[in-house]
């Protein structure tokens, strides 16, 4: 939700769409707190442009988590620059958004306490 939001309000719902393909997945199992994980790296081809490279860090929650080698999935890429990507069916892990959202609180306490009043 609030991955859609934010390419909203970037523009990038108007950005054209092609098809990537995996070229690697690199999984991570489960350990102790840690959840599993995945790099997934891929290529694609905007029009009229060379081939471009990303790649991306999942959980296993995702639904690109269970990609291997040689599947696709669709991607949007910025027509002045072919390099920056953008696919829906990635989501920002949930550990990052929740350690974002404690490292901002914690901020606001500090300076709170902090700053004279």
């Amino acid at each position: 939700m609030i991955e859609e939001l934010l390419a909203r309000l970037r523009g990038i719902d108007k950005w054209p769409e092609t098809v990537a393909t995996v070229v690697s997945v690199d999984r991570v199992p489960a350990v102790g707190r840690s959840p599993a994980s995945a790099t997934i790296t891929f290529n694609y081809r905007p029009k009229e442009a060379e081939i471009q490279s990303g790649s991306f860090f999942v959980g296993d929650q995702s639904s690109l988590y269970n990609l291997d080698e040689g599947d696709s999935f669709p991607v949007q890429y910025n027509p002045t620059r072919p390099e920056r990507f953008y696919s829906s069916e990635y989501t920002i892990p949930f550990w990052w958004k929740f350690s974002a959202i404690m490292i901002a609180a914690f901020a606001a306490v500090f300076l709170y306490v902090l700053l004279p009043r």
